[in-house]
Formats: C-alpha cells, sequence, structure tokens
C-alpha cells in the first residue's frame, strides 16, 4: 500500500546532519543531546524496559546500528534489545557503541526520572522528543492507566509511514541558489576545561512559563528571542574584558524546519541561524534586544534557510567529495566543522518548545527537561519551564548573571545541577 513504509528495508542512508555528526562524535565530543520525563511516582525499570523494546518496530529509522561503507556511514536495523542502565550524574556522555548493544543512542532512569541520550547523527531533538513521548506512553499503558493519545503521541501498534523515515534534505533540496552567507569569527568562552570525556556539566533553572512569557512579552519579544538576547547580554556583562573590539558574540539558534517544510519525519530535519552581535561600553540590554530581533526575522526566512539547505547537500552531492573514500570524507568533515562551525560559534541556544501530549501524560508527569553538550536549552511542560545550561568549562559567571537577571525580573527560578566538578 502506498502509505505503508516498505518493511523489508533495514538500512538506511545517513542524512546530510548526521554525516557531520557521525564523524565528530568522539569521547571529547560527544554531539549528544538530552531529553527527560520526570515522573510523579518512581520508575518501574522493569516496566520501562519492555516498553522501550515495544517500540522498536514503530520507530525503525531510529532503533538501528551505524555501520560502515567505502564511501559512507549508513544505518541498519539493530535486532538486539536496548539495555535500560540506572542514570549517573554524568550527562551528555560519549555513546560507545560496542558496550551500548550497538545502538546511538541510551534509555536511563533514576528514581522518578526517565532520560533519553542520542547521538545527533540518529535524530535532532523533535525526533528524540517523539521516541520519548512513545516510549513514556508505552510505559503508562503497561502499568494499567487508561490511555488516549489524543493523536499528540505515536503508539507501539500504528503502522510507520514512509514520511517518517525519509530524508527530507533530500527531498526538499533544489538546484538553486547555494549561497552560503559567510557568518564573522565569534567570541569564544574561554576557562578551565571540564573533562569531557565524562560527560558535560549541566545547571538547570526551573521557572513558571507563564510568567516567564509574560517578562518576553514586556519587551517586546518572543520567549526564545528574550532569552537569546539575555545570553548575550550576559556573556558579554561577564567577559567583557576579554572580549575584542568589534568581536561578536554569535548565538547558534535551531530552526525545526519541519515548521516550514511539508515534513514529518523522525530524522535528522533542522537548520541554524546566529544573532550575531558585536557589544561595546555604551550598548544597552534593550540595544541587544533590537538586534536579537532583527536576527530573527532575518534568519527565520524561507528562502534564506532553503539556500542555507542546497549549499549542505550540494557538498554532499558534489562530484569533489562524493566518491571520497571514508577515511578522506572523515578528514574533510573534520575540517570544515571547524572552519565552518565552531569558528562562528559563541554557543547554540536551542528552544524545543511546549510538549504537546495528551492529557492521560500530564497528570503523571511533573515536566520535561533537555540538554546538549555545550550551549543553552530550553524546553516547556505542564507550565514549567526548564532552562538549561551545557558547559565544558569550570567557571558559571554566565550562569549566574543570567539566572539573577530573571530573578531581577520578579522570576522565582528553582536551580539544580549534575555537580559536574565533584566527578571531574
Amino acid at each position: 500500500m502506498k502509505n505503508k513504509i516498505d518493511k523489508t528495508t533495514n538500512w538506511y542512508r545517513i542524512d546530510n546532519a548526521g554525516k557531520l555528526y557521525t564523524v565528530l562524535h568522539k569521547p571529547n565530543c560527544t554531539c549528544v543531546f538530552r531529553i527527560a520525563a520526570n515522573m510523579k511516582k518512581p520508575v518501574q525499570p522493569d516496566v520501562l524496559e519492555k516498553a522501550i523494546n515495544d517500540l522498536k518496530p514503530r520507530f525503525p529509522s531510529l532503533y538501528v546500528r551505524r555501520k560502515s561503507g567505502f564511501f559512507w556511514y549508513y544505518l541498519e536495523a539493530n535486532k538486539k534489545q536496548v539495555v535500560l542502565r540506572e542514570e549517573d550524574s554524568v550527562m551528555n556522555k560519549y555513546i560507545a557503541s560496542n558496550i551500548n548493544n550497538n545502538y546511538v543512542f541510551a534509555f536511563y532512569y533514576y528514581q522518578n526520572r526517565i532520560s533519553f541520550e542520542c547521538c545527533h547523527a540518529l535524530t535532532d531533538g523533535y525526533g528524540g522528543l517523539e521516541l520519548l513521548k512513545a516510549v513514556v506512553y508505552r510505559y503508562l499503558e503497561l502499568l494499567g492507566h487508561e490511555m488516549k493519545t489524543e493523536n499528540k503521541v505515536r503508539t507501539f501498534e500504528q503502522e510507520v509511514s514512509p514520511a517518517e523515515t525519509e530524508d527530507s534534505y533530500q527531498k526538499y533540496y533544489t538546484e538553486n541558489d547555494r549561497k552560503r552567507e559567510k557568518i564573522p569569527d565569534a567570541y569564544h568562552i574561554k576557562g578551565q576545561k571540564l573533562d569531557m570525556s565524562k560527560g558535560t556539566g549541566v545547571i538547570f533553572g526551573k521557572l513558571d512559563a507563564g510568567q516567564l512569557n509574560l517578562v518576553a512579552k514586556k519587551y517586546n519579544a518572543s520567549i526564545t528571542g528574550y532569552l537569546s538576547a539575555l545570553y548575550t547580554w550576559s556573556v558579554w556583562k561577564t567577559h567583557c574584558d576579554k572580549i575584542k573590539k568589534n568581536e561578536p558574540i554569535n548565538v547558534c539558534i535551531p530552526v525545526n524546519l519541519r515548521k516550514m517544510f511539508p515534513s514529518e519525519t523522525l530524522r535528522n530535519f533542522s537548520l541554524v541561524f546566529y544573532s550575531s552581535i558585536i557589544c561595546d561600553n555604551n550598548t544597552t540590554f534593550e540595544d541587544v534586544l533590537k538586534k536579537t530581533y532583527q536576527a530573527f526575522v532575518d534568519g527565520i526566512q524561507k528562502d534564506k534557510l532553503q539556500t542555507f539547505l542546497n549549499a549542505n547537500v550540494y557538498m554532499e552531492k558534489s562530484f569533489r567529495i562524493k566518491y571520497f573514500p571514508l577515511f578522506l570524507k572523515n578528514i574533510v568533515i573534520g575540517i570544515a566543522s571547524v572552519v565552518i562551525g565552531e569558528k562562528n560559534n559563541t554557543r547554540s541556544l536551542s528552544n524545543l518548545g511546549i510538549v504537546d501530549m495528551p492529557e492521560c501524560m500530564k497528570k503523571h508527569i511533573i515536566d520535561f527537561e533537555c540538554s546538549n553538550t555545550t550551549g543553552v536549552a530550553i524546553m516547556t511542560a505542564n507550565n514549567i519551564a526548564t532552562i538549561s545550561f551545557s558547559r565544558e568549562i569550570m567557571d558559571t559567571k554566565i550562569e549566574q548573571f543570567f539566572f539573577s537577571a530573571l530573578a531581577d525580573e520578579g522570576l522565582k527560578v528553582e536551580i539544580q545541577s549534575n555537580l559536574k566538578e565533584e566527578i571531574n
């Protein structure tokens, strides 16, 4: 049938973004993001592990293992079971496939928390959230709770749509303009390094989402725009003595392309734009807000994102790269990530938005939280906004200034941390 996936398919080409993250995924640069659901009751591990493995047929493009071809890596169906582990304080750590039944994601539990960590080579935050929602839904179902999807969650008995497994970068690539916008080299935050091979240091701030929205509206900004401006301001106020004249603070903002293109893929389908702002001693927070607003207006234009998509996919299709053997591609991609990516980026700021889930799930969940390798991540559920700072340095001046600024706006902020310094 046209609307059903070919179940004989047991491998997938890695998508355009996945090719980059596959090369970069190393113990000291994990490219791992984390999404977690904090439940109202302690987790029952045996039931949760069954729920995780029940979802394998429903998410065929995610329950895979990475394989090496001569020209590219690819993903192959993984027949092994997913092993649930108890979570420790090490977050966003390197996922070693040889001790993880060859999966490039991992599930953990700790007291009342269910956590999903995944290498970006496999999917983005949207795909990861959809899988975690489905696992939590199935877990509650196995516990005997009455469940109704309200068309807000994928269930294990549903047929898989081909649209969920497609490579949307390839689908929406065009031969039109491929010009890549030049981004100025960014200020890079420096300090005493944490041991990234042991995971990321994460600080969480939890606050009332409705009140946060009111503060953003006071500044005529969206929540993402306001927090991006506040982050830029926090970097400037805590590092102005280290930032060179005319050196911009570049905040990298991921964009979920599914909101602009009719895609249902559960694989990677996002791009980024930059809020690039130069500050000086005369700059005010209001100035930063105005410049951030304009960066958002310019950055989320569909034609500009289409051009960026074309440029990325063209490089993959280029004859000069396409037939390089894999070991040479790894070298080229590694160099390109430094030249094009790391030099441009002070930090990333990603907002996964409000978790859309049925009422039957909401009553069992306190909130959701997310984090990435080195950046700011925001997620909202049950009117609780969780803002996480992932970092690779010991110093926490930026985080302190940021959350203090929110408190000065009258917001009550609950701070949590994985106390990375104690395990470094």
